[in-house]
């Protein structure tokens, strides 16, 4: 395989690879042999490999016979390898793989076994294990996006002995690309990222992406958005059903696309690329050049850029939904009680610095654990989850709702004087008092407590707002009550509903 590239070039490309996933790369030829190692193997391999090598060949030879895309399998000695094929002038003549990679809790078993067949101690292998990193399920995502991206690039560049330095000036932005992309999880930084990277890549004048269930267009020249969206509305409508890449060396004389008066303010050709995600179309990267230009010798690459785009925005929806769901009541679909301390905090000392008032709306649903002894948690659960809902519907979009623990929710309303806050309060009553709860009529009570210079402490406003919740319910239950703090120095005073 060696006389077939540039030895140089690869190793120099495959030593960047295996510091960007910062694992071990090797490339073998179709017997298992390496041609190519990159990184440093932990401890335990090098013991197999020392001891078993034999073993260790032939499960290179086989993953690359069975590399027809990414390939995933495990060793004898329990590590996963994930394999693509290197495919040059249309022939499969090695394989490119990530090793060691361990994405099991428990080797111990087959780190024995591979023990025995190897003929070291167990407690040689076993004792290794803690010191091989755990590799995540998003970080296996990114080791294979990034294969796919390089057994498509790295045959290319390398096959020619007089090397063009523009390309592999190129192959180093990519990493540079991938490694950007890998340390964000902020979706424009994502987008804008994969925008400087296709202008400084590809031989175009413009590009753009659009992504998401809204198909929102992130462009590099956004003066140009007013007579590309009709055009792009026509790609995607191509590239959504089809999948595939779509070619025009010129927009103007496309028989659909020429018809638009757009295509000759633009004037360009274009690569319209999907971006893909279980088969199915998330987005497109269209990139524009000068007509004439032959953009499709770039189609694969697109391709893999588009691919690992989905890639990092997957795992960016990941974290959002893991933030989400760290400060979210699963129930209701409020902020749960932890966000609500926090943000509350945070509110009252900013509202102090400027001597602005801060209000607060305490209630819970009264006799919910008689409704709950009579009709069951599950319909006390539906009651909850109702009520989040008529809450939401019944307050400000600025005001902040959170489930404070049981049947108590709360209400933070910034820079709100007490008068706007007890008509909240009891705006929010009647509508509980006057909604359709399912199995039989329900209210609450509720507390309202106002500081308007919000000098106090955020607990004692909480203790406050508490104190004219049970107030009302001492006075009968469906009322409101209602506090005020002029300042932490003149206590507490009572309002009016």
């Amino acid at each position: 395989m060696k006389e077939l590239v540039d030895a140089a070039t690869w190793q120099l490309v495959q030593d960047r690879l295996a510091n960007t996933v910062g694992l071990p790369v090797v490339t073998v030829d179709l017997h298992g042999q390496i041609q190519f190692s990159s990184g440093q193997f932990p401890f335990f391999c090098t013991l197999v490999m020392k001891k078993g090598n034999q073993f260790c060949t032939l499960c290179r030879q086989d993953w690359a016979s069975k590399a027809a895309g990414v390939y995933q399998d495990t060793c004898h000695a329990g590590l996963y390898a994930i394999t693509v094929p290197i495919v040059i002038d249309d022939k499969k003549v090695g394989a490119l793989m990530v090793e060691s990679i361990r994405a099991d809790q428990r080797l111990e078993e087959t780190a024995v076994r591979a023990a025995r067949l190897i003929g070291l101690e167990p407690d040689e292998l076993v004792d290794e294990i803690p010191n091989i990193q755990l590799q995540q399920a998003h970080q296996l995502n990114t080791i294979r996006a990034m294969l796919e991206t390089f057994a498509v690039t790295l045959p290319r560049i390398a096959s020619e002995r007089s090397k063009d330095r523009k390309e592999l000036q190129q192959l180093n932005v990519l990493f540079d690309f991938l490694n950007q992309v890998n340390s964000t999880f902020d979706v424009p930084k994502i987008l804008n990222t994969t925008l400087n990277f296709c202008m400084k890549t590809f031989p175009i004048e413009d590009c753009s992406i659009r992504h998401g269930n809204e198909l929102a267009r992130f462009s590099y020249l956004e003066n140009r958005n007013v007579a590309a969206k009709p055009i792009e509305d026509a790609l995607w409508a191509h590239v959504s059903n089809s999948r595939t890449p779509l070619f025009l060396e010129d927009i103007r004389n496309d028989f659909m696309l020429g018809q638009l008066q757009q295509s000759h303010e633009l004037a360009n050709s274009v690569l319209a690329v999907p971006i893909l995600w279980d088969g199915t179309t998330k987005g497109m990267v269209a990139l524009y050049a000068k007509p004439g230009t032959n953009m499709r010798e770039y189609e694969s690459l697109a391709l893999a850029l588009g691919k690992r785009v989905e890639v990092a925005l997957a795992a960016a929806a990941r974290y959002r939904h893991a933030q989400e769901s760290a400060i979210t009541d699963k129930l209701t679909n409020l902020y749960n009680k932890h966000y609500f301390l926090e943000m509350f905090k945070n509110e009252v000392t900013r509202a102090a610095k400027f001597k602005r008032p801060t209000s607060l709306i305490i209630f819970d649903i009264d006799h919910f654990k008689t409704y709950n002894d009579t009709y069951g948690h599950p319909e006390g659960d539906r009651l909850l989850s109702e009520m989040g809902a008529v809450l939401k519907r019944a307050v400000g979009s600025i005001d902040t709702c959170c489930r404070y623990g049981g049947e108590e929710f709360v209400v933070v309303l910034p820079e709100t004087k007490p008068e706007h806050a007890l008509a909240v309060a009891e705006r929010l009553r009647q509508a509980v008092d006057g909604h359709e709860f399912p199995n039989r009529k329900t209210t609450i009570s509720v507390g309202c407590v106002t500081c308007t210079n919000s000098s106090v402490s955020p607990e004692f406003m909480i203790k406050e707002a508490d104190r004219a919740l049970y107030k009302s319910k001492h006075a009968g239950r469906n009322r409101t009550t209602g506090f005020i703090i002029v300042d932490k120095n003149l206590g507490t005073i009572e309002a009016n509903a």
